[in-house]
């Protein structure tokens, strides 16, 4: 769905005051929040915020048609207010409210914080807020005895909202998504105690209703969320597959995950992946080492006879990932890709993994090739050495 916003004007006021009217009648109903609520407002009202000069009213325009409105304003240069914004209640859940927000924020780059305020009991319209980057500030208002105002606040800094508590985050996500999953937590560095300014949240949901497994990229309280959705046979299929290609992702994200529902399946299969990942992965063949141990050797004698710099960056690069890949699976040990490579050395042993690594950055800065030919050498060795006289592949 197309939306966007457009700059009203005094001939809009009766379009979006009826608006406002069937938007916010239901909550009047509910709340008999008379004094506050937007219902109950005139359509003079309207016109005043059309025309402040500090702000405005803009029209939400979904695929051409008029749904709703957002009314803006400053209250000191560079911070902003939110209020109110309505929607047609036909049009509502649509996702339209939060492409109208985010579509006001970009229009005032300027801006350094923006504020709202929304009722306490509407537990969606908070988790829209939430999602968005918004942060409670802590100020309250009792409308009625039934009714409270809670005030919102985001925070704008080098272009990121603030990141709201990684376990909430992914609490919040998982109700609102997958409200009827049988089992969820959330993994990775946040639960490790790694986390960096650009984590993400991973986080795994197990629903026995679900067809077949995706996975999902998606921004929300101001955090990169990974999402993994299996239901209850589908993550054995990728235990198995992980597994076979040496590389645990889903038993580790499982084995170390935080429960964040638990509906009584999530003892058993966490139980899996412990178990899964202690085993460790199923010894090379003789055949397979003697294969690796060919390659391995090929790529040693590029890296050795390469006097173009640029080539040799790149075969030196592949030379680390064949050896770290063979000192792992020589001796039973998980492997990993990009930064789990280095991860994965470092649990199998500490002092290979300060020469492995002394070795490369070595080359990389001066382009002495020695300690990683003579570190290539020492692995190969306790399992015979280079190879190439005599192999053949695939020969009958």
């Amino acid at each position: 769905m197309e939306v966007r916003l457009e700059k009203a004007t005094n001939l809009d006021a009766k379009a979006i005051f009826d608006i406002q009217v069937k938007a916010f009648m239901p909550l009047l109903e509910k709340y008999k929040d008379y004094q506050t609520n937007p219902a109950n407002e005139t359509i003079e009202r309207v016109i005043t915020r059309i025309n402040n000069p500090d702000g405005g009213f803009y029209k939400i325009i979904a695929d051409n048609f008029l749904v709703g409105a957002i009314c803006v304003f400053s209250k000191e240069e560079k911070q902003f207010w939110i209020s109110p914004m309505f929607i047609l209640p036909a049009y509502q859940r649509k996702g339209i409210a939060q492409k109208a927000i985010t579509l006001v924020e970009e229009m005032f780059p300027q801006a350094i914080s923006w504020e709202l305020a929304t009722i306490l009991e509407e537990e969606r319209n908070c988790y829209l807020y939430e999602k968005m980057g918004y942060i409670k500030t802590g100020a309250k208002k009792d409308i009625n005895d039934h009714t409270t105002l809670i005030y919102y606040k985001k925070e704008i800094g080098c272009g990121q909202s603030e990141r709201m508590e990684a376990y909430k985050a992914a609490e919040l996500f998982t109700l609102n998504h997958f409200t009827e999953c049988h089992g969820a937590l959330l993994a990775g560095s946040v639960v490790r105690g790694e986390a960096t300014e650009t984590s993400d949240l991973d986080i795994v949901i197990f629903d026995k209703n679900l067809k077949s497994a995706y996975r999902e990229s998606v921004i929300e309280f101001g955090w990169n969320i990974e999402v993994f959705v299996h239901n209850l046979t589908s993550y054995k299929d990728f235990f198995k597959s992980d597994c076979d290609r040496a590389r645990p992702s889903l038993p580790k994200m499982v084995s170390e995950g935080i429960v964040l529902k638990d509906s009584g399946i999530m003892e058993t299969i966490k139980q899996e992946a412990i178990d899964l990942l202690e085993k460790g992965p199923e010894e090379w063949s003789d055949e397979t080492i003697r294969i690796k141990r060919y390659f391995i050797t090929d790529a040693l004698d590029d890296f050795i006879g390469c006097t173009n710099r640029a080539e040799e960056i790149f075969i030196a690069n592949t030379l680390a990932e064949l050896v770290s890949e063979f000192v792992l699976r020589t001796n039973r040990q998980w492997i990993g890709a990009s930064k789990w490579i280095v991860r994965s050395l470092r649990n199998y042993d500490e002092n290979l993994t300060d020469r492995f690594i002394e070795a490369f950055d070595t080359f990389y800065k001066t382009g002495d090739k020695n300690k990683v030919i003579g570190m290539v050498d020492d692995i190969l060795q306790s399992n015979g050495g280079r190879l190439f006289q005599g192999f053949s592949l695939g020969k009958y």
